[in-house]
């Protein structure tokens, strides 16, 4: 059986919504949105139901997603390279943090299966954690979404990569 923050997410996602545009069009807090999301809230059978009929509803059309999306995938794009760069250390590094972040009791359910496919793909081949650190998909957002290279850009990179996703997003929505 799927986890209500399961469904709500895959609907948002699907949606191509942001958390802060679901809440406002289900009439909720985003604070609601992300705690069912990450099973630290099991919404009423009529919140969960107004909540996905609302994702159902906002669909945007075809590459216009989220600046959450984006910047998600510029970010991956980053890290990638990094790792392409110097991969056993960054490999390692990442290895131990998914260990450290599956050791946390208060981990969340949706977090936890992540980082377990982390682990798997970390196990695999360079290329299969490539690919997913630059997956465009639903499947990439997600991993990207508990990722075990947290610490691995500096800051000045994250805020480049930030503002390069959002004049591309800006770009590509007015043309």
């Amino acid at each position: 059986m799927v986890s209500a923050g399961a469904q709500v997410r895959a609907a948002r996602v699907a949606a191509r919504l942001s958390i802060r545009q679901l809440a406002e069009r289900a009439r909720v807090a985003s604070s609601t949105v992300w705690r069912i999301e990450t099973g630290r809230l099991d919404p009423t059978v009529g919140m969960l139901r107004r909540i996905l009929d609302v994702a159902a509803e906002s669909g945007v059309p075809p590459g216009e997603g989220t600046r959450e999306a984006a910047v998600s995938l510029a970010l991956g794009r980053l890290t990638a390279a990094q790792l392409l760069r110097d991969p056993p250390p960054v490999l390692e590094r990442a290895r131990r943090r998914a260990a450290k972040m599956l050791a946390d009791s208060d981990l969340a359910v949706g977090s936890r299966r992540q980082l377990v496919e982390w682990e798997a793909i970390l196990d695999g081949p360079l290329e299969g954690v490539v690919a997913a650190l630059i997956d465009p998909g639903e499947r990439g957002y997600e991993l990207r979404q508990s990722t075990p290279f947290a610490g691995i850009l500096s800051d000045q990179d994250r805020l480049d990569a930030v503002r390069q996703a959002s004049r591309e997003r800006r770009a590509s929505r007015s043309a």
